[in-house]
């Protein structure tokens, strides 16, 4: 259930960077980026369009690609970071328990949110928080509303060559 979950907030992070691309294509001046690596991509959009983005917009279109990047290759306590950092709510935090069973060892249990920063995280676990957590969700809406937005920009770049109606 869980990867299907994952499954589609990442076919949503995929059609926003190809919607990224596509504006990004259409541009000139960021034309350079459309075939690049995403990073540097969204400061030169935000840049060219800021007079048509409102502040919360910017800094999602900022974080998202941060986002999707975490998500693609399940760096799950980032990706979560990234969310709380796009001001999703946390639900179900720590709801996930890893049990280290070692022979010989006293067993202990950790919840999988607790393990250090410099352990390796549990993927199957982090994959159990996120999907019970509503993560997966939460990031696939939040792409879903940037596409949006992606998609108003370049009704923005569509529109701004056209002549002006006569008076």
């Amino acid at each position: 259930m869980f990867i299907v979950q994952f499954k589609v907030a990442s076919g949503e992070g995929a059609a926003l960077e190809l919607r990224l691309r596509l504006l990004a294509n259409r541009e000139p001046k960021l034309r350079r980026f459309a075939t690049k690596k995403m990073n540097g991509m969204e400061p030169q959009i935000i840049r060219l369009f800021r007079e048509d983005l409102r502040e919360e917009e910017c800094a999602q279109l900022r974080l998202c690609v941060e986002l999707r990047n975490k998500i693609l290759h399940c760096d799950f306590p980032s990706a979560r970071q990234r969310l709380k950092d796009l001001g999703a709510p946390q639900e179900h935090a720590g709801t996930v328990v890893q049990f280290d069973l070692v022979p010989g060892e006293e067993n202990r249990a950790r919840r999988v949110v607790d393990i250090p920063e410099h352990e390796p995280p549990d993927i199957f676990g982090w994959l159990l928080e996120m999907g019970s957590g509503g993560d997966f969700v939460r990031a696939a809406d939040l792409f879903f509303n940037v596409s949006k937005i992606v998609d108003r920009l370049a009704w923005v770049s569509s529109t701004r060559d056209l002549p002006l109606p006569a008076p």
